[in-house]
């Protein structure tokens, strides 16, 4: 199976993405198409095929290049009698040997063995062959020849032109020469047997290209210059004729001979190619393991020339096409999670103290941390009850649906006396088919801009986790936060020290700046998980989290936003990068509880900030490649699929805003908005308090919330008992409708749950 992306600029018609797709069905290389590649590459090491994006690229001329690469990766070896590229190089070289011309020998046999089996395994590659090849020789002189007679190039040139253009161009070949020919053609049919001809060819192929360097030379310095002088730089920088080589050819060329990311295009080219603009960490002579390829010219008319065209091909970079791939991994969302007990670290203390520096005490209206706690718990028991009931119906209706009743075999005595009147007089069994166990994670958005709506959002989260504790649902929640309880500044004394771990190497210039060598993505150390509170917590740890919850609550409720500890107060909104931790976070949440499904909500009010994600136009994970898809608000659409489809939970999502203005602003990004909807759109939400935008934004379902909604729990409890009936009326009215409205959505995330 292919993992195919692709840049910008590049929309594959379907019979391409057929070609692909059959030649690569055979084993899961991940594709990658990379603004200012030279030419295509496979790193037969990592199983990366490296497609280029050139200014003028035909269908025939891609299904080309895909199937020359896939050739390498079906049949070329990472290395050979142990040795890597490099040092297969040096020991077929030997001591001051031409490394370059090795290099390009390997390729040219190389290349007419793969082709040839290719074109033997697809035989529908054939004309792609052909039309391309014509495409590059008659249109476009990629080989340089135009105007040359082919019978003076060297013999190695000679080969690269019949077994790539044989028919089109007639290449003469002495008796001896034929039989090395023949032997490519029928004898050729391993690595193995690719450098074993090599290393005979090679002393005999040196020895000309020296002759030919010294004829060169000779008619160079005669005083009348006699002789057809065309200039070319060779490995030693020395001037050449045309028949010595080409354009100079760079570490970027293309044919493959096993190398990890070799260029290998089919043209003779060496096989080293960098993955595009971006593609940090490789290096333009090619590294494998470590090991720098040999750069220079190959001294082969048709090798270097090709690699000069080769280049001229790549399309212009700019803004809108580049290409930067990133890889994600390396990195533990472990490292990002602050602890419960560090989460509420000092928060019961910040509220007690508030309280007792200005004397007021519970009986003068003051408060403790466990009077809020038992205050809020009263508050939320009336919706969580009820929660609990809809999820519970839910569960039952779905248990009825996957209820069938099946014969024992075993008479009933009771109906055997109808024996006479029906043949049903066994005893019958009610078989309940296993469901689905399912846990909820929830991660909440703790930025500055909540603030006005912070306390209806605890307040909400405190009745979410009631109600699954009451059904005894598995559940993590957390808050995303850009406060960090770690040090940031070398004079933070009082803070813990970071804890996350970045393997990643940088460069850092004069000024102290720091630029990442390299393409790994990992989360921002400036954001955090706080672990609010959790399913699986003893009692004890339960309660003290619940109480620090609620004195959070109560902080932004009752006080403003005061007495909260330093770490609590509120900082950016990094969802990408939460959205990054969750991804492991869930599938981790799931193996420990043991769920078949899981439900992740994002509670938030606003796009996120920043993003690891947000530099690179695709992410790798693991064998996977795919497109990031900016839409101008960061990456969370991109990221909200990836999750879901790397997970397999739902994500639902819930935006907080008092704004009719701002939810209709939400709403007309969304595909099937049209402005004929803002009336209806703002009477329901000025109503319901909220408004379903369905399946939006990469969530599974996404709803946008009045911010200042609460939990409605009055009751006729509240009155005073003179009240007139009239009151009492209205309470009751107020309640009972206070209590649909609030109740609708968590209604629908209960049901969702059960599902």
């Amino acid at each position: 199976m292919m993992n195919e992306t692709l840049s910008p600029n590049i929309v594959p018609n379907k019979n391409r993405t057929n070609m692909l797709s059959r030649l690569l069905a055979t084993e899961d290389i991940m594709v990658e198409h990379h603004t200012g590649a030279p030419t295509a590459a496979f790193d037969v090491k990592n199983r990366v095929l490296v497609l280029p994006t050139w200014k003028e690229m035909s269908t025939e001329l891609y299904d080309m290049l895909v199937g020359h690469e896939v050739g390498h990766a079906l049949y070329t070896p990472a290395e050979h009698d142990g040795m890597e590229l490099p040092e297969l190089l040096d020991d077929i070289a030997g001591n001051g040997g031409d490394i370059m011309l090795v290099k390009a020998l390997l390729n040219i046999v190389e290349d007419a063995r793969i082709e040839r089996m290719m074109q033997d395994k697809f035989p529908g590659l054939k004309r792609d062959f052909v039309t391309a090849y014509d495409d590059l020789h008659n249109a476009r002189d990629f080989f340089g020849i135009a105007n040359k007679d082919v019978a003076s190039l060297p013999f190695a040139d000679r080969i690269n032109i019949h077994f790539k253009i044989g028919n089109m161009v007639t290449v003469p070949f002495s008796t001896t020469e034929q039989i090395i020919i023949d032997r490519i053609t029928n004898n050729v049919n391993t690595f193995g047997d690719v450098v074993e001809l090599v290393r005979e060819m090679y002393p005999s192929i040196q020895q000309e290209m020296n002759e030919q360097k010294e004829q060169m030379e000779e008619v160079a310095a005669s005083p009348d210059g006699e002789g057809e002088s065309v200039p070319m730089s060779s490995e030693n920088g020395e001037e050449t004729d045309e028949e010595g080589a080409g354009e100079g050819a760079s570490p970027t060329s293309g044919d493959d001979t096993g190398d990890s990311m070799e260029d290998d295009t089919d043209d003779g080219q060496s096989a080293d190619s960098t993955q595009g603009d971006d593609a940090e960490g490789t290096s333009t002579g090619g590294d494998i393991n470590g090991e720098e390829l040999p750069d220079g010219n190959s001294g082969l008319t048709t090798v270097d020339s090709f690699e000069h065209n080769m280049s001229e091909m790549v399309e212009d970079r700019s803004y809108h096409n580049s290409t930067k791939y990133g890889t994600l991994g390396g990195h533990d969302y472990k490292e990002w999670i602050v602890s419960p007990e560090n989460t509420w670290e000092g928060m019961t203390e910040k509220i007690a103290e508030y309280y007792g520096e200005r004397g007021i005490t519970v009986d003068r209206g003051g408060a403790s941390p466990e009077s809020i706690k038992r205050e809020l718990d009263v508050k939320v028991a009336k919706g969580a009850n009820l929660l609990a009931k809809q999820f519970e119906m839910k569960k039952a209706a779905d248990a009825h649906k996957r209820t069938t009743v099946a014969k024992t075999g075993v008479i009933d005595t009771v109906k055997m006396v109808n024996y006479k009147l029906t043949e049903d007089i066994f005893r019958r069994n009610s078989i309940v088919a296993d469901g689905k166990n399912h846990g909820l994670t929830l991660f909440v958005d703790m930025s500055g801009s909540m603030s006005n709506c912070m306390a209806a959002t605890l307040e909400q989260l405190y009745l979410l986790t009631t109600f699954c504790k009451k059904v005894n649902i598995p559940f993590d929640i957390y808050g995303f936060s850009s406060q960090v309880p770690w040090k940031q500044h070398r004079n933070d004394d009082e803070q813990l020290e970071c804890p996350i771990t970045d393997n990643r190497q940088y460069t850092e210039d004069e000024h102290g700046y720091k630029t990442l060598i390299g393409d790994e993505i990992q989360p921002d150390k400036g954001m955090c998980l706080y672990h609010m509170v959790s399913s699986n917590m003893k009692k004890r740890e339960y309660k003290a989290a619940m109480t620090g919850l609620a004195c959070y609550h109560h902080a932004y409720d009752k006080l403003g936003g005061w007495a909260i500890p330093r770490h609590l107060n509120l900082g950016g909104t990094p969802l990408d990068d939460c959205i990054v931790l969750a991804r492991d976070l869930v599938n981790d949440f799931r193996k420990k509880n043991n769920l078949q499904v899981v439900h992740s909500i994002f509670l938030t009010d606003g796009d996120s900030h920043g993003g690891c994600v947000r530099q690179s136009t695709h992410m790798r994970d693991g064998r996977k490649v795919y497109e990031t898809k900016s839409n101008g608000y960061g990456n969370t659409d991109f990221l909200l699929g990836w999750f879901r489809k790397t997970t397999g939970a739902k994500a639902i999502g819930l935006f907080l805003t008092a704004s009719p203005r701002d939810m209709l602003y939400k709403m007309q990004r969304t595909a099937n908005y049209q402005y004929d909807m803002d009336t209806e759109l703002k009477k329901q939400f000025t109503k319901q308090k909220f408004v379903n935008a369905g399946e939006v934004f990469g969530y599974t379902e996404f709803f946008i919330l009045k911010s200042d909604t609460k939990v409605s729990t009055a009751s006729l409890d509240d009155l005073d008992t003179d009240a007139s009936f009239a009151k009492m009326k209205s309470a009751f009215l107020k309640s009972q409708n206070g209590s649909i409205v609030s109740r609708t959505v968590l209604n629908r995330v209960a049901d969702l749950i059960a599902e």
